[in-house]
């Protein structure tokens, strides 16, 4: 789940999210198959709440751009499939 401003300053919600993310993970590793594999990328180290999302959570156009940024070079590091994301 990609960071934002509820998480921030609730740490109950904080501790939900990061249980979400280690859930996704571990099932993401579990149903990932050869003939059908699962990726998870990063979240962009420079991905900023404020400038990135419109609202705190959801993405604006910067956002949206970094994130296809870490999907694409997660998916060029894992599988050499296209190249690096440039906006």
């Amino acid at each position: 789940m990609t960071p934002n401003v509820r998480a921030e300053t609730d740490a109950a919600f904080a501790g939900e999210v990061a249980r979400f993310n280690e859930l996704l993970a571990k099932t993401a590793a579990d149903l990932d198959e050869p003939g059908s594999p699962i990726l998870l990328a990063s979240t962009p180290p420079s991905y900023d709440i404020p400038t990135d999302t419109y609202d705190g959570t959801h993405p604006g156009t910067s956002g949206e751009h970094k994130i296809a940024a870490a999907f694409a070079e997660a998916m060029y590091q894992a599988w050499d499939l296209g190249e690096p994301y440039e906006a």
